[in-house]
């Protein structure tokens, strides 16, 4: 680690250019540059649209240049493209992003080879600057957005290998109306889960677009609540800026008018509340927000110090991220040789070394290759990295394709506290004209400890079903992975639950299924406005019965995330068990405590992700409670599910919240809820962690510390005290390794 922060103190020393383009023409002229595995060959290439030119990675060693005279004569030529492999063969394709003429789709033919698709289904007239592949209605072909000017935008859906691969353009039935604000020039776009749904929702020019799509059936609503206000802008893109699992969206600003107390140009950034609403960061605390002159061009997130948490850039500036080290939400400016004016970098690892290089693209000016100095000389057990690959298994490659845009990746390291969320996701678009590599990333420099780490993706799924997630429950192989200990530091993840580690293919344990189901679909909040006070001894509770069910085991189901609409309270200590979150068998005269959880406590937030291990048995009825400060109601209950979601409850004050008679007699209501369940069938429970014996439990910060220390994984108590069925729950979930098959 020591290593790692020293070269980033020495800043001006991280980049260098890459020598044989130390002067003159280096990588042609070219606006924005797309970053892609163009060849297959296992090193990533850069595509200069704007020259038609296209830069060939020989195996790190050097570029090969290549015409790409298809992309269009002159201006046409777009200013920046997009690569995404549309028909999965394993050779990503290209779009262009025109200048008044029409987009054009590329396919790849191999050897860097491309060849024009006639029959895609121009708009003429289009000048456009960020396209977004992505698969918008979760049928498993990728669509493409092109968002242009003067309403000419274009969301073209691809039909599938039945259809021959031909696409249809579709963006007035999917409600995408960019006029409502006068959006004329739409220029930084992007798609994301911002709501945590499961399916990828869309930021263009000040609009937030929430997806409810369905296979075939495309379709996106105005999110009213977002707090986003319209301006033109030159840039934009999300990324998870303090480390809270949620994901905030960075604004390069040109000519704003949704206030008089800013300059008209500026960088801001908004910070996602974990619903899906947005609140402006301070700007002061973005060093040098303020651009003066000239067109602000140029957005980019990237972890490029490999710290833990994402640095900023735009227009000529790179901004280092804080928050890793002192947990402030604050971007300083730092100085590099790229001091180059508006740039639009894409961020990409050129030599297999596991740092971050960038190729950056000059808006009218020159692209120029950098290469990162950060492990020079460091051996690989030492470097402080681990990158992720979600794929789609294709007949083209044993490997996967890179088609998965839009998943969320997520690292846990063993000793992170509940507040740490490492999270990141893939995308065809990194801000404006920009795109960087499809491999995601991770730098745990400023974490003091052994990397021991738990992987897991969310992949897009449509509808109100829930997250298609494969994680440590779904392939074990996926758990306590030693990151230094990795010969190959790149681990691939397939939605059917496979994963390559250390070039060893892991097929799924069979024990969960990757649905994480969400009965009814995440609850929207009744008020926007904010959260209530409610003291340090409210608790909030949901009621869960398990139907009787055809199945071997006796545990039906798994609980393993809790939505919390509020601030978290005080973790308690329950008969040797401490968490926030209490699960609660109510079935009986004698209730008893089965599990619990020790949830994040970000006042920064609205909603809480509780990662959880609740067993939940068949013929059985819990309470799930949890200890809040505030709160706030959500709409009327979900729908029920094959789990029976009952009756919401919230008790004002708890005395005592260990003991179960407050539990049982909260009346319970079906109008007013704040708190959902995530659950899967199954559940094979290995770790069972206490905290030491007689912890005290009037002193909240001790029980705090101890949970913090006793958790691993997903950092949940099992057991129920003197209660002997807390045994028999144990006993059959450990010795219980058969899946439930995922209802039709």
């Amino acid at each position: 680690m020591m290593i790692v922060l020293a070269l980033v103190a020495n800043a001006t020393e991280l980049f260098e250019v890459w020598p044989p383009h130390a002067s003159g023409p280096a990588m042609q002229f070219g606006y924005g540059i797309a970053v892609s595995d163009v060849d297959s060959d296992g090193y990533p290439d850069i595509v200069v649209p704007f020259s038609r030119v296209m830069f060939l990675n020989d195996g790190a060693t050097g570029w090969v240049e290549v015409p790409v005279t298809q992309i269009g004569p002159g201006s046409a030529g777009g200013y920046s493209a997009s690569l995404g492999d549309y028909d999965m063969d394993g050779l990503p394709d290209l779009s262009t992003e025109p200048r008044g003429d029409s987009a054009r789709l590329l396919h790849n033919e191999g050897g860097g080879a491309f060849g024009i698709v006639n029959d895609f289904p121009n708009i003429g007239g289009q000048s456009a600057e960020t396209n977004g592949w992505i698969d918008v209605d979760g049928d498993g072909w990728l669509d493409l957005f092109v968002p242009a000017y003067s309403g000419a935008s274009g969301l073209y859906m691809n039909q599938g290998p039945d259809a021959e691969w031909s696409f249809t353009e579709r963006i007035d039935d999917a409600g995408i109306d960019l006029s409502r604000n006068l959006v004329i020039r739409p220029e930084g776009a992007q798609f994301v889960d911002v709501d945590r749904d499961g399916d990828p929702d869309l930021y263009v020019c000040g609009e937030l677009l929430m997806n409810d799509s369905l296979p075939g059936a495309p379709l996106f609503e105005t999110n009213e609540r977002a707090g986003i206000p319209f301006a033109f802008d030159e840039g934009a893109a999300f990324a998870d800026i303090d480390m809270d699992g949620d994901f905030d969206l960075g604004v390069l600003y040109h000519l704003q008018t949704w206030t008089d107390s800013l300059p008209d140009k500026l960088m801001a950034i908004w910070e996602n509340r974990g619903d899906g609403t947005f609140a402006l960061l301070p700007v002061d605390q973005i060093d040098d927000y303020n651009i003066l002159d000239g067109y602000n061009l140029g957005m980019s997130f990237a972890d490029w110090d490999l710290d833990g948490d994402v640095d900023l850039s735009f227009s000529d500036r790179f901004e280092l991220n804080e928050f890793a080290q002192y947990g402030d939400r604050v971007f300083w400016r730092t100085e590099y040789p790229m001091s180059i004016e508006n740039a639009t970098p894409g961020w990409f690892d050129w030599d297999g070394d596991g740092d971050l290089d960038v190729a950056g693209g000059v808006w009218g000016g020159t692209t120029r290759f950098y290469t990162s100095t950060l492990y020079d000389g460091v051996p690989l057990e030492q470097r402080r990295y681990l990158r992720v690959r979600p794929v789609a298994a294709s007949d083209a490659s044993p490997l996967g394709v890179d088609t998965e845009f839009g998943a969320i990746v997520e690292v846990k390291l063993e000793g992170d506290p509940a507040e740490v969320r490492r999270r990141a996701f893939t995308a065809s678009g990194h801000g404006y004209l920009n795109q960087s590599e499809y491999a995601l990333t991770f730098g745990f420099g400023a974490f003091d400890g052994d990397l021991i780490a738990d992987v897991s993706v969310d992949f897009t799924t449509p509808g109100d079903d829930g997250i298609w997630r494969v994680d440590r429950f779904v392939n074990a192989a996926l758990g306590s992975i030693s990151v230094l200990a990795l010969a190959d530091r790149e681990v691939r993840v397939f939605r059917d639950g496979t994963a390559i580690i250390d070039g060893v293919t892991y097929t799924p344990d069979g024990v969960e299924d990757p649905l994480l189901q969400t009965p009814g679909g995440v609850p929207v909040a009744l008020d926007t406005e904010g959260l209530d006070d409610v003291g340090d001894d409210a608790w909030v509770g949901l009621e869960v019965t398990v139907p009787s069910l055809e199945t071997e085991a006796e545990a039906a189901a798994t609980i393993r995330e809790v939505l919390v609409e509020g601030v978290l309270g005080e973790p308690v200590v329950c008969e040797g068990l401490v968490g926030n979150v209490m699960l609660w068998d109510v079935t009986d005269d004698e209730p008893a405590l089965v599990a619990t959880a020790t949830g994040p406590r970000d006042a920064h937030n609205r909603r809480a992700e509780v990662a959880t291990a609740f067993p939940l048995m068949s013929e059985r009825t819990y309470r799930v409670v949890a200890r809040v400060g505030e709160v706030r109601a959500l709409a009327a209950g979900p729908v029920q599910t094959d789990i029976t979601v009952g009756s919401a409850f919230d008790v004002d004050e708890v005395a005592d919240p260990c003991d179960p008679s407050w539990v049982v007699e909260a009346p319970g209501g079906d109008e007013r809820t704040s708190l959902s369940v995530r659950y899967r069938y199954g559940g094979l429970i290995e770790e069972i962690e206490r905290v030491p014996d007689d912890p005290d439990p009037t002193t909240p910060d001790a029980a705090v510390d101890t949970g913090f220390e006793g958790f691993k994984g997903c950092g949940c108590d099992v057991g129920s005290g003197a209660d002997p069925r807390g045994a028999v729950v144990i006993a059959a979930l450990i010795a219980w390794s058969v899946r439930r098959a995922r209802r039709a």
